[in-house]
C-alpha cells in the first residue's frame, strides 16, 4: 500500500518547486490551483486525496514531520501524528494564540486538530478495508471526498459541543 505520501521521486533530493510540479503539473499559479482541486477531489482514494491537497504544506509536512516520524513509528502512527501536527501547529495554534492574547480564560479544544485526527483515522480505515474509487466517475469521487470532509467536520463539531 505504501505510505500516505509515497513518492515517485527519490526523497529528499526533490525541491519544493519540483514537488509542486509533480503534484500539480506545470503552469501558472491559476492552473496549479485548479489542478490541486481537480486532482484532490477526483482522487481514487481518501489517501490519494492528501497527495494533491495543499502540496505546499504537504511538502513541508513530508520532509520535516512525516519522514522523521517514520524512522520512529509505523506508517499509520506517523501519518496520524503528521495530521495532528498539521492541525495544531498550522491551524489551531493561531486561533488559540489570539484567544490567549485577548485574555480569554477558557480555551476550546483544538477543533482542527480533532478534525484532522478523524480524517486520518478515516484514511486508515478505508485503506484497511481496501476502499478505492477507481471505477467511479469523477462526479461521484467529488461527492465522496466532499461528503467525507463534511461528515468528519460535523462529527468534530458534535464532539466539540459535548466538551
Amino acid at each position: 500500500k505504501g505510505t500516505i505520501w509515497q513518492e515517485e521521486f527519490a526523497y529528499p533530493r526533490v525541491t519544493v518547486d519540483q514537488y509542486l510540479q509533480l503534484r500539480l503539473g506545470p503552469g501558472p499559479l491559476r492552473t496549479m490551483v485548479k489542478n490541486m482541486f481537480r486532482r484532490a477531489f477526483t482522487a481514487p482514494s481518501l489517501r490519494a486525496f492528501w497527495r494533491y491537497w495543499n502540496p505546499g504544506y504537504g511538502y513541508n509536512l513530508l520532509v520535516y514531520c512525516y519522514h522523521p516520524l517514520l524512522k520512529l513509528l509505523a506508517d499509520a502512527l506517523a501519518m496520524i501524528a503528521t495530521f495532528l501536527v498539521c492541525g495544531f501547529f498550522l491551524h489551531d495554534v493561531l486561533y488559540l494564540a489570539t484567544m490567549i492574547l485577548s485574555g480569554e480564560q477558557s480555551l476550546p479544544i483544538p477543533f482542527i486538530t480533532c478534525w484532522f485526527l478523524l480524517i486520518s483515522l478515516g484514511v486508515l480505515v478505508t485503506d484497511w478495508l481496501g476502499i478505492q474509487f477507481h471505477g467511479l466517475r469523477s462526479f461521484a469521487r467529488v461527492l465522496i471526498h466532499t461528503g467525507f470532509l463534511a461528515v468528519t467536520f460535523g462529527l468534530t463539531f458534535y464532539i466539540n459541543s459535548l466538551v
